[in-house]
């Protein structure tokens, strides 16, 4: 099964040929994205966000996957009753911040295939904050990619299907 998946500018940035861990994770979870024919989801925020962090070898992988047809390029709308449940949160300013900074992610993955894949370690658990006011977003899956590569391969080959502990709803 092919699904269409959001992906984190920060695995764009870390993905490359060294062999630090986050750096491998990173090149083998987009390796595998390739390899099982899964799509990426570019918006123009994402696209802008790429362009500014990722590495030679993201790129490199970018233009397999652009040529291969593995590319799907949407416009999402920003959604307001999102981010007013993000401001509502009871979060501090800063984290107010840090929060809808990333809320491009989520508003793509409504839009799509519900995924977001991402090496953010606080974001799922702020988002899972959220989703307690925003309801769209409880069944979202949050793939952490700082999980052991032949996890998140095998997800992959599986077809990146909903995992609950993953999902925003889940209590971890």
């Amino acid at each position: 099964m092919t699904r269409r998946l959001v992906i984190d500018a920060n695995i764009a940035g870390a993905a490359g040929v060294s062999e630090a861990a986050t750096s491998f994770r990173s090149r083998v979870f987009l390796q595998a994205v390739r390899d099982v024919s899964h799509r990426v989801v570019i918006t123009p925020a994402i696209n802008a966000e790429w362009k500014e962090h990722m590495s030679q070898w993201t790129a490199e992988w970018f233009t397999a996957m652009t040529s291969r047809k593995k590319v799907e390029r949407i416009v999402v709308e920003q959604d307001q009753q999102l981010r007013a449940c993000i401001r509502a949160a009871g979060f501090g300013t800063r984290q107010v911040l840090e929060v809808e900074k990333d809320a491009h992610l989520v508003e793509a993955a409504l839009a799509t295939d519900r995924v977001v894949c991402s090496l953010e370690v606080h974001a799922p658990r702020d988002f899972r904050r959220v989703a307690e006011s925003h309801g769209p977003i409880r069944n979202l899956t949050w793939a952490d990619i700082n999980l052991e590569p032949w996890v998140i391969a095998d997800w992959l080959r599986r077809g990146a299907r909903a995992k609950r502990a993953w999902q925003l709803r889940s209590a971890g």
